[in-house]
């Protein structure tokens, strides 16, 4: 059974309690390590395409299928299967430029409404096979009913054709000369995933539901290949695409798989499988033998997570904020300040209750698509006895996780509790504003 680890966080479509986690499908993993590399690599291919920073969103999806694919409102999804399989930066770069030239170009433009108005969870779940219920009313969608977890669902939301494919190729080309690198690594991810078709006998790869034409592609890229040598990657920027590729794979694969393949030496992923099997003494001793060499702050996360569950709040809220004194840009690590709020209520002192508030809010924009964050929010609420800041935050909660129906419920029961044209009752206006927008595309799950 995969842990629940608040800075590695996994999110499961279907459950209404935050407490309830550990079951069902896997829809978002989030690691502040992890997701900063990726940003390294995806926000200069922003700018060069003239978008700003926050216009792009990354979400790594728990299958691993490798697959990636961009919604027409520069959310992309990647499978942990997807980053773990690419070979080099130079291919991972090359696979992120071509979404982002879906981005740039408007690709689906048809599909933006419907995107826009689902859930970030609803969308991935479609990506990942997964039912949410999800259906339209809109014929001039042009997809009719979409059946969740159906390969016409994906294949209406992210289904590109081979013109569409070949201008995000184009596209892509020309942001990564921009930046100083060749197609060299995209001809060479599309050349795998080639591969991947063929040793499938007929069945269809994932990513060849929404990415057609592949040979052609290949072929029309090489063209574009420098007459001189490629440049030689970053030998810093591959190694820490290596270490991360360990890191998720130590927390992602199965527990004998990652017996059997963490080198002896290897003494991070060892201390992820030792916490992952709940010998939480053990991996901490690894992990206090690795900082004693350096203080490396997500080795020093880990200890803190660590701490958490051995219900030592207090010293795990001490890590914490180790942690974060590590970092001089706190947008970076939001996830972290997230633990240290929990953290802080785990220690259960009522004079934390305000520094908790104000860390959850410093942080409510960039993380609004979090469960953690409002059902945190919630909790603070609860215990100052603001019930109508309380209900806000659970309508929140559930409207980021696609459940429309209770969403609406909790909006309504805040709306009961709050002062009429306060912050707090204009924000639940305008969520009742956007769910009842949304409310004709979500059928409610049953329960």
């Amino acid at each position: 059974m995969r842990r629940l680890i608040p800075w590695f966080i996994a999110l499961f479509i279907g459950f209404g309690s935050f407490a309830s986690w550990g079951g069902g499908p896997v829809l978002f993993f989030r690691d502040t390590e992890i997701e900063n590399f990726l940003y390294a690599i995806v926000r200069p291919l922003a700018q060069a395409a003239g978008l700003g920073e926050s216009a792009i969103r990354i979400y790594l999806l728990g299958k691993d299928e490798v697959n990636a694919a961009a919604s027409g409102d520069g959310r992309i999804f990647i499978n942990i299967g997807f980053l773990l399989k690419m070979e080099n930066v130079s291919q991972l770069r090359g696979v992120l430029a071509h979404e982002m030239g879906h981005i740039t170009a408007h690709h689906g433009a048809r599909r933006e409404d419907l995107q826009k108005k689902l859930s970030t969870a609803s969308i991935a779940a479609l990506f990942l096979g997964v039912g949410l219920g999800i259906t339209t009313k809109r014929p001039d969608l042009g997809i009719g009913t979409m059946i969740a977890g159906s390969s016409m669902a994906l294949h209406a939301l992210f289904y590109h054709s081979r013109q569409e494919e070949t201008a995000a190729d184009v596209c892509a080309v020309s942001l990564l000369k921009k930046l100083g690198y060749s197609p060299k690594g995209l001809i060479d991810a599309l050349m795998f995933f080639h591969s991947l078709e063929r040793l499938t006998e007929g069945e269809t790869v994932p990513y060849f539901r929404t990415h057609p034409g592949t040979q052609e592609r290949i072929d029309a890229l090489r063209d574009h290949l420098p007459a001189t040598p490629d440049p030689l990657p970053s030998p810093k920027e591959e190694e820490d695409y290596r270490y991360i590729k360990k890191k998720l794979f130590a927390f992602w694969a199965s527990l004998d798989r990652v017996r059997k393949e963490v080198g002896g030496e290897e003494v991070f992923p060892r201390a992820i499988a030792l916490y992952r099997q709940g010998e939480l003494s053990e991996a901490l001793a690894l992990i206090e033998k690795l900082l004693a060499q350096t203080q490396n702050p997500y080795w020093l996360e880990l200890k803190a997570q660590i701490l958490l569950e051995q219900k030592n709040a207090h010293a795990a809220t001490q890590a914490y904020r180790e942690v974060l004194a590590l970092f001089p840009d706190a947008k970076k690590v939001t996830l972290i300040q997230l633990a240290l709020a929990h953290a802080l209520l785990e220690t259960e002192e009522e004079n934390s209750l305000d520094e908790v508030s104000t860390l959850l809010n410093a942080i409510k924009e960039t993380e609004r698509e979090n469960p953690q964050l409002w059902h945190l929010l919630a909790e603070v609420y609860h215990r100052k006895k603001d019930l109508g800041h309380a209900d806000l935050a659970l309508a929140e909660k559930a409207w980021a996780l696609g459940e429309g129906e209770r969403a609406h419920h909790k909006a309504l029961q805040a709306q009961k509790h709050l002062k009429k044209g306060s912050p707090g009752w204009k924000r639940t206006n305008d969520l009742l504003k956007e769910i009842e927008e949304a409310h004709d595309l979500i059928t409610p799950q049953e329960p």
